[in-house]
């Protein structure tokens, strides 16, 4: 029925309210969200040699249980390797829509690294008012993964936000991120300090850094500088008394 809907195979209004009563999707007639899990790595796959589809099959899982604490939705596969969410946010009067949203795909990204050491980014749509608009909403998503080339891996991507940033600001600040990204693999202590004042200086310059840009640029330098943890087994002690803090 899901991958009906985003396709476009169910189009008229009356046959799309017919199925949703009769599976008891009505969740569905609240404003929903897609998101598109993509694998950055594809060289984890390897490791599973001829079964690729147990990854796939225990990623899905594992997106499936962190979204049930968030939401109602249902998550699918259509091609291996990318992953669909159509959801409704469970209500919260502690947190607004936009931060559960956030917590949502931080979570995701962090329980793939924790169980499967794979990384992940996430394009985001648009709130969509119900299911008549689910296929916008699988469209804004696909088009807000297609940016991920110029975003650092493990990003989260929204659709408003790809139209609000110019293309050229965007590659600079990407680009100072993989030093970051590099310099943190390597372990330089100097040249991972040259590469966070580089991309501080670049954040700073830019005139079209949107909240949701700046959330995802942290949130991708905490998971790097957890991998620089783990890879050079420092303690928080150890990390303290480095030149580079």
């Amino acid at each position: 029925f899901f991958k009906d809907m985003i396709l476009g195979v169910i189009q008229h209004p009356d046959e799309m309210t017919q199925q949703i009563q009769s599976l008891h999707l009505s969740y569905l007639e609240k404003k929903l969200i897609c998101v598109i899990v993509e694998v950055d790595d594809l060289s984890i796959y390897t490791k599973y040699e001829e079964a690729p589809h147990l990854l796939d099959y225990s990623i899905l899982n594992i997106i499936n249980e962190v979204l049930s604490s968030y939401a109602y939705g249902h998550v699918l596969s259509m091609h291996p390797k990318q992953f669909i969410a159509i959801f409704t946010l469970k209500k919260n009067e502690r947190n607004d829509q936009g931060e559960r949203l956030q917590e949502l795909t931080s979570n995701i990204r962090t329980s793939l690294r924790k169980y499967l050491n794979t990384s992940v980014c996430i394009g985001v749509s648009n709130d969509q008012p119900n299911y008549l608009n689910m296929k916008l909403a699988f469209k804004e998503a696909k088009e807000a993964i297609r940016y991920k080339f110029i975003y650092p891996r493990g990003s989260t991507i929204y659709y408003r936000e790809i139209h609000q940033i110019s293309l050229q600001d965007s590659e600079d600040i990407s680009a100072e991120m993989k030093k970051v990204e590099i310099a943190l693999l390597d372990g330089e202590v100097k040249a991972i300090y040259d590469a966070l004042h580089l991309l501080t200086e670049k954040m700073i310059q830019s005139n079209n850094l949107t909240k949701e840009r700046l959330t995802g640029l942290c949130y991708s330098i905490y998971y790097l500088f957890q991998a620089f943890v783990e890879k050079y087994n420092f303690t928080s002690k150890e990390i303290v008394n480095k030149e580079m803090y």
